[in-house]
């Protein structure tokens, strides 16, 4: 999902050392948000307004709406690098925000806090913007009385929509952290605010139906879809951290590869698509520098750039490698997987002392959590009958 955001986002800009990137579906959001303003809630209110004022005062509510969803996600991000996880990015999209952790919270108090901040902050925001409100309507100011009124109510309804206990948005979390907090168990928190989130997405999509029956087809099927991606989702989530268990309970030695061929530095690409691409079928490989892995290179990136000629050697191309991401046997599976995300590597060294003895890429890790559960299910399967 994470690659997929990135790749149809544009980035906004860089706050408190967190890239902000926005996708071209919230733009989505932006527009409904702007015309049911425009055309519903300010006609409904306030009729005496122009169409010109209300566009205008449409568009500005719609603007700080989009600032304090930011405001939102940031909160998240900044309580969460405040216990030492790493928030790489931030994307807005068309459900909501995603803030790309590098590491999911280890206790139950550092997800409770982390997750809270976020509704807290929009509840907050809409205390903020009531005041305002309150001040404006005393001095009759009218424009501000009118933006601030209408967003003090949209992040109102953020706040509040927030603390939903549907598995893995805001209120899910909420849940998950506070079952966790009493289990002492991730598993056993994750699967019942998921069995929870289940029940919920199965009643957005009954009562999507119900609707569709009833004659309200667009509202029908926007519950329908909503419960749907509710349910897509939560699967989703569970799984992963089922596999975040998995790989923190296993090594590096597990998952890695030790036979494997790497690229010289100073390989020309026709030689590195000939000998290593087309002949092992790979499209990642580890640069090498004499006895020194020096970087790694997909080979997806060099097709894609107009300057690249095939005279032309591997390192000019190449993703430069740091100690700091190379991997040792007997580190956790989790690590490499960590790693992978923060520094956006899909292979990494696996070195003992300074000697390159293994690697590990995200299909490695990809084949051992499908392989587990594969056989997870089948023993299950076996010791039901």
């Amino acid at each position: 999902m994470n690659n997929e955001l990135n790749r149809q986002s544009l980035t906004i800009g860089t706050f408190f050392g967190i890239k902000l990137r926005v996708h071209y579906s919230w733009l989505i959001i932006f527009a409904l948000i702007a015309w049911t303003v425009i055309s519903g809630v300010l006609p409904a209110y306030y009729p005496k307004l122009s169409l010109g004022v209300r566009v205008v005062d449409g568009l500005i509510i719609t603007l700080l709406f989009f600032i304090a969803a930011i405001a939102h996600e940031y909160a998240h991000s900044l309580v969460a690098r405040r216990y030492g996880l790493i928030v790489k990015r931030i994307t807005l999209f068309l459900f909501g925000g995603a803030s790309e952790l590098q590491n999911e919270p280890t206790d139950a108090k550092t997800e409770f806090l982390m997750t809270a901040a976020g509704p807290g902050t929009s509840l907050l925001i809409a205390a903020l913007f009531w005041g305002i409100w309150a001040i404006a309507k005393s001095q009759h100011v009218t424009v501000i009385e009118i933006i601030a009124g209408i967003d003090a109510i949209l992040n109102l309804i953020i706040g509040l929509f927030n603390l939903v206990p549907a598995y893995p948005l805001d209120g899910g979390r909420l849940f998950r952290s506070l079952v966790w907090l009493k289990t002492k168990d991730v598993i056993s928190a994750t699967k019942a605010a998921s069995y929870l989130s289940y029940v919920l997405s199965y009643a957005m999509a009954a009562f999507g139906i119900l609707e569709v029956i009833d004659g309200n087809l667009v509202g029908g099927i926007w519950f329908l879809i909503l419960g749907l991606y509710l349910h897509q989702l939560t699967r989703a989530s569970y799984q992963q951290t089922l596999n975040q268990v998995l790989l923190s309970k296993v090594k590096v030695k597990d998952v890695m590869e030790t036979d494997f061929a790497t690229v010289p530095a100073d390989t020309p690409l026709e030689n590195y698509f000939n000998d290593y691409v087309l002949r092992y079928r790979e499209y990642f490989f580890l640069i090498t520098k004499g006895e020194r892995v020096i970087g790694e290179l997909e080979a997806a990136k060099v097709m894609r750039k107009k300057n690249a000629f095939y005279d032309q050697s591997v390192e000019k191309f190449m993703q430069p490698l740091s100690e700091k991401q190379f991997l040792k046997p007997s580190d956790p599976a989790a690590k490499a997987l960590q790693l992978m995300r923060q520094y956006d590597e899909h292979i990494l060294p696996v070195v003992e002392g300074k000697k390159l003895t293994a690697q590990v890429t995200t299909q490695h890790i990809n084949d051992y959590l499908m392989f587990y559960n594969q056989h997870r299910v089948l023993n299950n399967s076996s010791s039901r009958r």
